[in-house]
């Protein structure tokens, strides 16, 4: 994690929802970060799966849920809808 993205699990509250696509790497990555140490709940989808996952592990438990899938997919848009 980057400096100044800590996560407070005390003031993360989850209350706000974001989706963050691409966030295996790079501004996706770095977004989805500093979302949720801002309080949101976050979404990661990417269709790149192996880095989404260790995303998680860079966070408190459930703040950041991955969600593998490439967005050219039909199913892609309801299965982020169902993620919600």
């Amino acid at each position: 994690m980057t400096e100044g993205t800590e996560i407070n699990t005390e003031t993360n509250t989850g209350e706000y929802l974001a989706v963050v696509t691409g966030a295996a790497s790079r501004i996706g990555r770095a977004t989805a970060l500093l979302l949720a140490s801002r309080g949101a709940r976050v979404i990661g989808v990417d269709r790149d799966a192996l880095p989404l996952e260790k995303l998680i592990y860079e966070v408190p438990s459930g703040i950041i849920q991955p969600l593998a899938i490439d967005l050219i997919e039909d199913e892609a848009i309801p299965r982020i809808a169902a993620a919600i």
